[in-house]
């Protein structure tokens, strides 16, 4: 199963390995041991073998991720049953749109695989692109340290030790509250829906309609390099998109802010760092051409004064 053309791939927890190795692994032994390991670790979705299925790992141990993110999955654990192994609170799990669950599988399971897993489906799991009325507002976090992180992380997704209900409220961080557009909506649709009508890598397309003013969340991962436009809808299609604000929002997500009415929003990666480099390596190889002529110039020029 995937999340078919055009949509989300869909969304995998794989715990760790100590969790999931064949318990007979560390009893006996084996000449085909190397030739088991790679076939399992295939069979269970190892981060580095997962891509070729179309499916995503919301959590890849080892792998480069921010310290927010990583945060997130902290917490989630501390805030888990002293049960669950190596399983992070559920309601995350859920808030992130996670699908289905790698466990290990039940003794009698008939229909867990060769390599002893079974998958669960989570279906409580948030959509990935849902709209919000209620808005918690946090100024934003001015320092990366560890401790102020988890402080944050903790006052966002578990206030007094409990977890936020996130359907009800979403939480941003701002400078400021988004402000509602006095202007009378035009167009406000009869009933309120919004889906990704388009995903890919470096954009993603959104039809939401909103019968009041809300925030439209995208549980994708934020980055200030991530852009949106947005666009209203009018009788012949869409008007010109404009330029919107994309706020953190819980902790780790996309929310654009919006009137009601009719839209289409459209977020596009702009790595910054990407374009720097490249303009500074343009201007570098510029000068280097420019220096390059100048000696060619002087080379000639002291020739012909020695002739």
């Amino acid at each position: 199963e995937t999340g078919g053309a055009g949509q989300p791939p869909l969304r995998i927890f794989r715990p760790r390995l100590s969790r999931l190795t064949p318990s007979h692994w560390s009893t006996t032994s084996s000449w085909l041991r190397h030739q088991q390991i790679v076939s399992w670790d295939r069979n269970t979705f190892l981060p580095r073998y997962h891509l070729l299925s179309s499916h995503a790992m919301v959590e890849s141990p080892g792998s480069i991720q921010s310290e927010d993110y990583r945060m997130i999955w902290e917490v989630a654990r501390d805030h888990a049953p002293a049960d669950s192994g190596d399983i992070p609170d559920r309601s995350i799990l859920a808030l992130l749109g996670v699908n289905y669950l790698i466990m290990p599988a039940s003794p009698g399971n008939a229909i867990a695989s060769p390599a002893g897993i079974q998958f669960q489906q989570l279906k409580e799991s948030f959509p990935r692109t849902w709209i919000s009325h209620e808005i918690v507002h946090f100024s934003l976090l001015r320092s990366s340290a560890p401790d102020r992180l988890r402080t944050r992380t903790e006052a966002i997704l578990f206030p007094a030790g409990k977890a936020r209900d996130l359907r009800q409220a979403a939480v941003i961080e701002s400078e400021s509250k988004p402000v509602v557009n006095s202007k009378p909506p035009e167009n406000v649709p009869l009933a309120e829906n919004c889906q990704i009508v388009n995903y890919q890598p470096q954009q993603v397309t959104i039809e939401a309609q909103l019968v009041k003013a809300g925030l439209v969340v995208l549980s994708d991962t934020y980055s200030q390099n991530w852009r949106a436009t947005v666009s209203m809808k009018k009788e012949n299609g869409y008007s010109d998109p404009r330029p919107s604000r994309v706020y953190r929002t819980n902790r780790v997500m996309r929310g654009i802010y919006l009137p009601a009415g009719d839209y289409q929003i459209t977020y596009r990666y702009h790595p910054s760092l990407f374009w720097t480099g490249s303009t500074v390596t343009l201007l570098a190889c510029l000068g280097c051409v420019a220096a390059l002529l100048l000696l060619r110039k002087r080379d000639a020029d002291a020739r012909t004064q020695n002739s």
